[in-house]
């Protein structure tokens, strides 16, 4: 039993929230019923951390894209994705950034676009 899903079971109980149709046994099902209700699991902490959600930075109008696939054919699978994106800019292309070992022979591509029509 991890720490996150030890943890996990024990802030149901503590924080009260009803899990009724979700079998505990499941670690998603239950991550994903902590996640709606506020909680989430901070990785370099160790622990879960509850955040209300009136208090969350309003949403990005960006979409952002990560085309990964093999180095030879990252960047035209990336032109792909840019040629068929329809009703949106794009703003932003990254470089190819190689993975690491094991995938060395992998990269990606970050892509941001703008919607048509959006505010900023």
């Amino acid at each position: 039993m991890t720490a996150k899903y030890k943890s996990a079971l024990a802030i149901v109980v503590k924080a009260k929230i009803k899990a009724a149709g979700i079998d505990m046994a499941n670690q998603e099902a239950l991550y994903e019923l902590l996640q709606q209700h506020g909680w989430f699991w901070d990785s370099k902490a160790g622990w879960w951390e509850h955040h209300d959600a009136a208090e969350a930075d309003a949403p990005t109008e960006l979409i952002h894209i990560r085309v990964w696939a093999d180095l030879d054919t990252v960047a035209s699978a990336a032109d792909t994705v840019v040629q068929n994106i329809v009703g949106c800019k794009l703003i932003e292309r990254s470089k190819i950034y190689p993975c690491r070992p094991p995938k060395q022979l992998e990269g990606r591509i970050y892509l941001k676009f703008m919607p048509k029509g959006a505010k900023s």
